[in-house]
C-alpha cells in the first residue's frame, strides 16, 4: 500500500483528483471480481494438495522408504462455477444490463461476455471490464510425485512434488512435507486386530497462477495480464485403517487451514500498484473439515490405493506405491 501510496502522491502533480480517485475504485471493483472469481480455483488446488498423503494408518517400518505416482480427480460442483455481483458491490463499474446483480464465472466456470461499464472515462479512455472466462471444466485432475522414508518411533517422513503444469488459462505448482506417527503403538489390543490408528500433520505450498489477458478500454492502455496466487496449507488427520490379508480398509477425517495471498501483473504502472495494494489487505483465510474413505490393494510390494474425499468439493484419489524394505 505505502509504494502505491507514493507513486499516486507523485501522480498527484499530473493527474485530476478525479482521475486518482476513479483509477483507485476501478481498482477495488476488479480486485472484488477477480478474487471472486479466482477463489474456487484456488480452494479446489489446495482440496485436491491434501488428497494421498498416506498409504494407511500403519506407519512404514524403520528406514523402508516408499515411492509413489498418483492423481486426484476433483468433481467440480455447479455451486463452484459461478459467482454473484451486486451493483451495490462496486464503486465504479456499473453492470451493463442495468440488473442489480448478475451471475458470472468463476475460474472453474464457463464463459460469460458480460461488461461492467464505468461511470466516467479516464483520462479520456472509456473503460469496461468484461467478466473473465474460467476453464469450463468439471472435473480437474491433479498429478504428484511422492516419497517417504520410516523413521525411529513408527514414525514416517514424507515429500510430495507437483511440477507445473497447466489446464487452459491455469498453471498450478506445488511441494509439501508431511510426518506421520502411529498412536496405535500406545494401544496393542488394536494392534492385535490389525487395527491402525495415526497422526498426520502436513505443509502444502502452492503456486496457482491464471492468465487473464484482460482490455480495459480501446485503446488497450489499461490491461490486466495475469494474477498470481500463493497459498500455505496445514493439514491435520486422524487416519485408521484395518488390514486384512491382501486389502486395507481405510478412512480418515482432517482439519485444514490455508492462507491465500494474490498478486497482478498489469498495465501502466499504477492499475498493477492499486491492484496490489488493495490485495495485499486482502489476505483470504479458510478452514475446512474433510472425510476420507477409501482401499489398499496389496501385491507383494506394490500397493494400489484408490480413496475418496469429501468436503467442499468431492475428491477421488488414486495412487501406486512400491515399498522397500
Amino acid at each position: 500500500m505505502k509504494r502505491f501510496l507514493g507513486i499516486l502522491s507523485i501522480l498527484a502533480l499530473y493527474l485530476p483528483l478525479q482521475a486518482q480517485n476513479d483509477i483507485a475504485d476501478a481498482a477495488q471493483d476488479i480486485l472484488f471480481i477477480s478474487q471472486e472469481y479466482i477463489e474456487p480455483g484456488a480452494n479446489a488446488a489446495t482440496m485436491m494438495s491434501r488428497g494421498g498423503w498416506y498409504i494407511s494408518g500403519k506407519t512404514l517400518d524403520k528406514w523402508q522408504v516408499d515411492v509413489a505416482i498418483g492423481g486426484n480427480v476433483l468433481y467440480v460442483p455447479s455451486s463452484q462455477q459461478s459467482f454473484t455481483v451486486n451493483q451495490s458491490d462496486l464503486k465504479f463499474f456499473e453492470i451493463e444490463t442495468g440488473e442489480a446483480s448478475v451471475e458470472i464465472p468463476t475460474s472453474l466456470g464457463g464463459k460469460d461476455d458480460l461488461q461492467f461499464l464505468g461511470k466516467r472515462p479516464i483520462l479520456n479512455q472509456d473503460i469496461k471490464f468484461t467478466a473473465y472466462e474460467g476453464v469450463d471444466r468439471d472435473f480437474v485432475v491433479y498429478p504428484y510425485l511422492q516419497a517417504a522414508v520410516g523413521v525411529p518411533l513408527d514414525t514416517q517422513v514424507t515429500l510430495r512434488y507437483t511440477p507445473g503444469f497447466e489446464i487452459d488459462k491455469l498453471t498450478y505448482q506445488a511441494y509439501g512435507v508431511g510426518i506421520q506417527h502411529q498412536v496405535s503403538r500406545y494401544f496393542s489390543a488394536l494392534e492385535e486386530k490389525n487395527l491402525y490408528l495415526s497422526l498426520l500433520a502436513t505443509y502444502s505450498r502452492f503456486d496457482f497462477d491464471v492468465s487473464l489477458s484482460t482490455t480495459l478500454d480501446d485503446a488497450e492502455n489499461f490491461k490486466i495480464t495475469k494474477s498470481l496466487t500463493d497459498a500455505d496449507s496445514y493439514s491435520f488427520q486422524l487416519v485408521a485403517s484395518k488390514h486384512l490379508e491382501q486389502f486395507d480398509l481405510l478412512a480418515a477425517v482432517s482439519y485444514s487451514t490455508s492462507s491465500t495471498t494474490n498478486l497482478f501483473e498489469a498495465d501502466p504502472v499504477i492499475l498493477e500498484d492499486a491492484l496490489n495494494a488493495f490485495a495485499s489487505d486482502a489476505e483470504i483465510d479458510a478452514t475446512t473439515i474433510q472425510a476420507d474413505l477409501g482401499f489398499n490393494w496389496r501385491i507383494d510390494q506394490f500397493t494400489v490405493k484408490s480413496e475418496f474425499s469429501f468436503g467442499s468439493f468431492l475428491n477421488y484419489n488414486l495412487g501406486l506405491h512400491y515399498t522397500i524394505n
